[in-house]
Order: C-alpha cells, then sequence, then structure tokens
C-alpha cells in the first residue's frame, strides 16, 4: 500500500513540472539578440582601434625612413616579414678602422635593425594587404633599400582592418607619410613615364 502511494506521488510530482511558456521563451531571444548586438559592436570597436594603432605605426616607420633617408650616411631598409607579419626598420652599421676609406667600410658593416623605430606587427583580422614600391606590386615579404645618394621609392602599404582597407603613402620628396582610407578617391601615387605617355603626340 505505501508502494502504490509513493508511484502515484511520484506521477503526480512528474505531472506538475511545467515547460517555457511563450512569453519566458520570447524575452529570452530578445535577450540573446541584444547580447550578441553588444559584442559585435565591442567586437567591431576592437578592430577599429587595433587598426588605428597599426596605421599610426605604418606612418611612424615610414616617417622614419624618410628621416633616416635625408639626415644620415648610411642606407635604410624597409623590410616586411610575413611569416611573423612584421614591418621593421634597418640600417646599415658601418664599421670604422683607422685608415679605411669609405668602399671598404661598406664592405665591413652590416645590416642591423633599427631600435629607434619599432617593429610593427600585424594580426590576423589587422594585417598588411600588399605593398606598392614605385607601383610595383609586392603581396609577401619584401625589402626595399634606400641609399643617400639614391632617390627613395614611392612606398605605399595598404592594411587591412575588418572589412576596410586604409593604404599609408609616403611620396620619395616628402617628409611625412599620409593616409588614404578605401572610402575616397583614391588615386594610386606610382610615377609615370612621361616620354612613353607623350610618344605617340607629333608635338612630343
Amino acid at each position: 500500500m505505501n508502494l502504490s502511494r509513493s508511484i502515484f506521488s511520484n506521477a503526480g510530482a512528474a505531472r506538475s513540472v511545467r515547460a517555457f511558456t511563450l512569453v519566458e521563451m520570447i524575452v529570452v531571444i530578445v535577450i540573446l539578440g541584444v547580447l550578441a548586438g553588444v559584442t559585435t559592436i565591442r567586437m567591431t570597436n576592437t578592430i577599429g582601434r587595433r587598426g588605428g594603432v597599426a596605421v599610426s605605426r605604418v606612418q611612424n616607420i615610414l616617417d622614419a625612413l624618410a628621416h633616416r633617408h635625408v639626415a644620415s650616411q648610411a642606407p635604410v631598409a624597409l623590410v616586411y616579414d610575413a611569416s611573423r607579419g612584421e614591418l621593421r626598420l634597418d640600417r646599415y652599421e658601418f664599421t670604422s678602422r683607422l685608415g679605411e676609406t669609405p668602399s671598404t667600410q661598406r664592405e665591413q658593416g652590416r645590416w642591423q635593425r633599427d631600435i629607434l623605430a619599432p617593429v610593427v606587427s600585424f594580426e590576423r583580422d589587422v594585417f598588411l594587404r600588399a605593398a606598392y614600391l614605385d607601383g610595383r606590386v609586392e603581396r609577401g615579404s619584401f625589402r626595399v633599400e634606400a641609399s643617400p645618394q639614391s632617390i627613395r621609392p614611392t612606398i605605399e602599404i595598404e592594411i587591412q582592418l575588418g572589412q576596410t582597407v586604409e593604404t599609408v603613402s609616403l611620396l620619395p620628396s616628402e617628409m611625412r607619410s599620409m593616409t588614404l582610407s578605401q572610402e575616397t578617391d583614391y588615386l594610386r601615387l606610382s610615377p609615370e613615364d612621361l616620354h612613353s605617355t607623350g610618344s605617340g603626340d607629333e608635338r612630343w
């Protein structure tokens, strides 16, 4: 008799458990939607902030390249290591010994990282998309050297920031770089051969 009562009481308890109502389900879905929207906004802002920092650092390293090229007697090089996702500035350090000429110093010297120009490290969603050196596209690792006796090439670096692209450009005659966004009417700053452009004109 006690056994049958306990069985019936357990069955009654099982029937008394109620499920979620439609209103409760709607409230839960609304809360999840709000949380997803807030998370997406925060992630987007994070990419924007990290992208802004990356663009600023690329500007700084290009500005340092321009100043080293003008003020220093040693060659400088802009180097991008695609395997590490790092953009850095190298300087050629001469080995000065008594009685040596500049040509032998060049042979004795070596390339070293410029410790005054911080390395720019890119990430998965903020990365160096491509570089244009005098109009020639580079999509992997590259190295461009500039010596005091040579003309510095036009350097344009595209940075992917999530769904947008920022371009940092440095002209040979400029000491400061400039930034152009994907939304602006952007004309690539590659040099133009005026002779080939005007060779078809009789007056040329």
